[in-house]
């Protein structure tokens, strides 16, 4: 739908707005991220009251923008589109920021499924961490190690934050599981 779209837009200036995250390197991976996060979470909230606007099963980006029809990211299996990294293992600085969201996309989308978590709740953290420890200039690591520290802030068990960005190759040396 294309309020999706809308919501991958609009959360960019919530992002400038806030970490100010630079849009280049991995912290512009983390920018773009964050957008196909909110255009996910939205997806999700407008679903509770109209159950028929998304099946939850479709974690996919920008299908109603192009002509094709054919998603232009996968949060569920980045390298799915043939260009993204899904694990910080894959990442060189010469990748463009729409290819590197992939690896915090996968994260959202891990963290998500976790027991006793869901994509608001998974949102909810990677918002405090955009609004309070994200910094313009971000890596993956850093940037994991902000949401591991909102989902304490909200006393929340952290562990299911470190393996889902354990799973993608991103460890915050400050919370080693």
């Amino acid at each position: 739908p294309a309020q999706s779209v809308l919501g991958h837009e609009l959360s960019h200036n919530f992002t400038a707005l806030h970490s100010g995250l630079m849009y280049e390197g991995q912290s512009g991976g983390i920018n773009e991220s964050f957008s196909d996060m909110a255009a996910i979470a939205l997806l999700d909230y407008l679903s509770k009251d109209y159950p028929w606007y998304w099946d939850g099963e479709d974690w996919t980006i920008g299908r109603e923008a192009v002509k094709s029809g054919q998603p232009i990211r996968y949060l569920d299996d980045p390298a799915k589109d043939g260009m993204s990294i899904g694990h910080a293992s894959e990442y060189t600085d010469a990748l463009d920021v729409h290819i590197t969201s992939g690896v915090f996309n996968k994260a959202f989308y891990l963290l998500a499924h976790k027991p006793g978590w869901s994509i608001q709740k998974a949102f909810q953290v990677m918002v405090d961490a955009n609004m309070n420890y994200w910094s313009p200039i971000a890596y993956y690591d850093f940037a994991a190690c902000g949401v591991i520290q909102a989902t304490i802030d909200k006393h929340w068990d952290k562990t299911p934050v470190i393996e889902a960005f354990a799973e993608v190759g991103v460890v915050c040396p400050m919370h080693k599981s």
